[in-house]
């Protein structure tokens, strides 16, 4: 994954071979070895960083200074790739787009109906890209959709989704989860936590099914004992509901 530090290249920089396994392999980037000092930042005191009187980081600091991070590494690493696959430069800007909004949201404390309806069409667009990679294997599409998923690896695409994919199931068990009826009249589509959990999980699908790479940041984001968690959990209350029916 990627290295959270800018990276700078020469005018033309030699491709290598992806470090993501995958069936079909697709050309990716080395990085310069003096990248690490590009962005460097000065070492500040424990409680400058976020972290309380004890050594405990605290909440608020800490998702800030996570957020400037995020945004500071990735944007570096969105710009390396728009240089080597100017060709995919839109592309790769509206998963950068889509990541950071992702994120952004997990990160809040306000995860309520309002916020998913808010949210349901960034994951459709997510889920449409995703479902395009899915169909493009074995055509010649495939390695410029491979490498958009290289790049969703790097800017930590999958620990997001997972982020995201919990507290879906965590909010969608917690409040009723309907369309807003003030909305009903106006011709938009009205998401809700459902729809928004059932996009992310079609996405981390579509993503893993073709690329090895993917599968294994998933693995390393805990997305398989999240999701037999939660199925356990939905099973449960399936059967309690249908001994109620049939009291």
């Amino acid at each position: 994954m990627g290295s959270g530090a800018a990276k700078q290249h020469p005018p033309h920089p030699p491709p290598v071979q992806s470090v993501h396994s995958q069936v079909i392999a697709t050309p990716r980037l080395q990085e310069p070895p003096s990248v690490q000092t590009s962005i460097a930042q000065p070492q500040m005191p424990i409680q400058a960083q976020g972290f309380s009187h004890y050594g405990e980081r605290t909440e608020e600091m800490t998702s800030e200074q996570a957020k400037v991070e995020w945004q500071v590494s990735h944007t570096a690493t969105l710009n390396t790739y728009m240089l080597s696959y100017p060709e995919l430069s839109e592309k790769l800007q509206t998963m950068f787009n889509s990541i950071e909004t992702l994120r952004n949201f997990a990160d809040s404390s306000f995860n309520k109906p309002k916020e998913y309806a808010k949210l349901g069409e960034v994951l459709e667009g997510l889920f449409n890209i995703s479902y395009n990679i899915y169909t493009s294997a074995g055509t010649s599409d495939a390695d410029q959709f491979t490498t958009l998923v290289d790049f969703v690896i790097d800017i930590e695409g999958a620990e997001v989704l997972q982020r995201l994919t919990q507290y879906c199931f965590k909010d969608y068990y917690e409040f009723e989860d309907e369309p807003d009826e003030d909305d009903s009249d106006k011709g938009s589509v009205e998401y809700t936590c459902f729809d928004c959990l059932t996009n992310v999980l079609a996405t981390i699908q579509n993503f893993a099914d073709f690329h090895n790479g993917f599968c294994s940041a998933c693995a390393d984001a805990s997305v398989i004992p999240m999701c037999l968690e939660n199925i356990q959990r939905i099973d449960s209350e399936i059967a309690h509901w249908e001994n109620e029916d049939a009291s």
